[in-house]
């Protein structure tokens, strides 16, 4: 599906706003190494990150089924940003699929490397599974592009 021209200046306003909270995780993680290491620079940034998934959860309201989850992904600019596609949608089960990532296009930039690239993307799906938890769904990350895999999944269960 071709992109109209608003929807092609809404998607990079929104990347760059996304690779904008990818540089502040970066330069707050660096700052947290130096003065904590990296042990507990990575515990504090989980933790910070997995409470913004929970406050971004408060925030969109409460969705009862994965495929309701996925649906509110999909039907949103938020899939034009991550070129999404559903893999499966279903009540017990869904599956997202991202083939853009602008938080790894932003550490790229940045001139992490491929090992900070990584954690970083582990961190930042900390959000994800703070909604998840507040959702009550299990959740899976079987591959992320941030570890060097083509796409994301996103699996998402009932529990």
């Amino acid at each position: 599906m071709k992109k109209t021209k608003k929807e092609k200046e809404l998607v990079l306003a929104v990347r760059s706003a996304i690779e904008d909270r990818a540089a502040v995780l970066f330069f707050l993680f660096r700052e947290m190494k130096k003065v904590y290491g990296i042990k507990k620079a990575e515990k504090l940034a989980r933790q910070a990150i997995f409470k913004f998934g929970i406050f971004k959860a408060g925030k969109r309201g409460k969705v009862s089924t994965p495929d309701k989850w996925a649906s509110q992904h999909l039907n949103g600019v938020s899939n034009l940003v991550f070129e999404s596609k559903g893999a499966k949608l279903t009540k017990k089960e869904s599956e997202l699929n991202f083939h853009y990532c602008p938080l790894v296009e932003a550490w790229k930039k940045l001139g992490a490397s491929k090992k900070e690239i990584a954690l970083l993307c582990d961190i930042a799906m900390e959000g994800d599974r703070g909604r998840a938890k507040v959702e009550r769904f299990d959740v899976e990350i079987p591959q992320t592009i941030g570890c060097g895999d083509k796409y994301c999944r996103l699996i998402l269960r009932s529990k």
